[in-house]
């Protein structure tokens, strides 16, 4: 009821994670509102005010997430990041060691130098009219210069998230 308004402009960005339920679509929504749009608007405030800004977005499904789930759940790349995928899955592959050597090598170069590239492993900043966004993917890394711009200016204008 809320977003009847609006409702016929978010089914046409919005695609329920390749669903087009509306069940899946509101909860997407429902992230962009939450977590992802207000992520966008810190980073732009600090970016403008001259702030070396890093942004990045955790799409990757652990093992026994995979056909269960349309996507990462908050809070996620923690494991990976601490080296702790093993405390929620039995078996890892392959991939489940690369993203979290991908993490693990780039959070120890941000600790160590204030940005976390690496040579053949870039990661630009987020800046005004740069907004560029690392993605770490079940593929690998993606580098995304405008990511999810229609839907999280969808987010902004629903008037939910602050404009930055």
């Amino acid at each position: 009821e809320l977003l009847a308004a609006d409702w016929s402009r978010v089914e046409a960005v919005y695609d329920g994670y390749g669903t087009r339920e509306p069940a899946a679509i509101t909860g997407q929504l429902a992230t962009d509102l939450l977590f992802t749009a207000p992520t966008r608007t810190v980073a732009r405030s600090a970016a403008r005010n001259g702030l070396p800004t890093y942004v990045y977005f955790y799409s990757y499904l652990r093992p026994t997430q995979r056909g269960s789930l349309p996507g990462a759940l908050h809070g996620d790349e923690i494991y990976p990041v601490f080296g702790t995928m093993n405390v929620v899955e039995k078996q890892l592959d392959s991939s489940t060691q690369r993203v979290t050597d991908d993490m693990q090598s780039r959070w120890v170069q941000f600790a160590k130098t204030g940005k976390p590239s690496m040579a053949g492993a870039p990661w630009p900043a987020f800046k005004p009219g740069a907004e560029s966004v690392l993605e770490f993917t079940m593929d690998g890394v993606t580098i995304h210069k405008s990511f999810a711009r229609e839907r999280l200016d969808l987010a902004d204008s629903i008037g939910f998230v602050p404009s930055p």
